[in-house]
Formats: C-alpha cells, sequence, structure tokens
C-alpha cells in the first residue's frame, strides 16, 4: 500500500506544472476569504447561519426557510438587513 501511494504521489507531483508555491490570484483569494470570515463571525449567530446558508451552501431562500422554520419573508429581511451590516462593516474597514 505504501509503494502504491508514494507512486501515485510521484506522478500526480512530475504532472504539476513548473509554477510557483502560489498563485497571486490564489493568495488574494485566500486573503479574500479569510476577511469575509472574520467579517461573518461578527454577526449576530442567526444572521451569520442565514449568510452562510445563501451564500456558502447556496441554498435558495425557500430552502433556507424551510430548514429555519422561518417565514420566506422574514428570511429575506434579515438576509438583507445582514448584507447591510457586513457593506457597512466592509466599507468601515476599507477592505477590498
Amino acid at each position: 500500500n505504501l509503494n502504491r501511494t508514494m507512486k501515485r504521489t510521484e506522478v500526480s507531483l512530475e504532472s504539476l506544472p513548473d509554477e510557483p508555491a502560489y498563485q497571486e490570484s490564489g493568495f488574494a483569494a485566500a486573503e479574500e476569504k479569510a476577511n469575509l470570515r472574520a467579517l461573518t463571525a461578527q454577526l449576530e449567530p442567526e444572521q451569520r447561519e442565514l449568510v452562510l446558508l445563501r451564500f456558502a451552501q447556496q441554498l435558495k431562500l425557500r430552502e433556507i426557510a424551510q430548514i429555519t422554520g422561518l417565514p420566506l419573508r422574514t428570511v429575506q429581511s434579515r438576509l438583507r438587513a445582514a448584507l447591510k451590516t457586513l457593506k457597512m462593516q466592509l466599507e468601515k474597514e476599507d477592505w477590498r
């Protein structure tokens, strides 16, 4: 098993293109993701849950309403409020 694993690793490493350990765009995306995590951590737990369900899990608003047991309009208004809060935090911190 170890020999098979090593052979697979060698093949996959050889097939990698000769590029830097990271690409600038990949690093920037990772940094952005970390910033967004920090911002969402500042939200109220209920708002954070809605934002994560909508954008991380890519659920539809109706699906979120079913999961949370909230009326659709409540999900919409709370999600809108959460996004407004995130936007204000972004502007305040001047994150891009």
